[in-house]
């Protein structure tokens, strides 16, 4: 028995949730995958946690 019904929970992820909450109040937002960033992707973090010798 198939259910012809489309799916009626949509599954969003916080940072989702979080920006419709921020779009129905006005504010413009749009959630950022984490780690894709120029900051993630750069040498930002080699360079304070390289080791020294």
């Amino acid at each position: 028995m198939e259910d012809s019904e489309p799916e009626t929970i949509v599954i969003k992820n916080w940072p989702e949730k979080f920006s419709d909450i921020l779009n129905e109040i006005g504010v413009s937002a749009t959630p950022n995958e984490i780690g894709e960033g120029e900051v993630e992707k750069g040498d930002y973090y080699s360079r304070c946690f390289s080791q020294t010798t």
